[in-house]
């Protein structure tokens, strides 16, 4: 797993998650107050690729 910030503000995150047949790509943005936040979650498999 590895995963930080993406932008200079802080305000989008990054991950990924592996395993052997699958990688989640995670990725979170917040508004510029902190007052919300939206989580999105794609996972990559050989069967969705190939």
């Amino acid at each position: 797993m590895c995963g930080g910030y993406m932008d200079i503000k802080g305000n989008v995150w990054g991950g990924i998650v592996m395993s052997r047949t699958w990688v989640d790509i995670i990725y979170v943005t917040s508004t510029e107050d902190g007052a919300a936040s939206t989580l999105r979650i794609v996972r990559l498999s050989a069967e969705n690729v190939g």
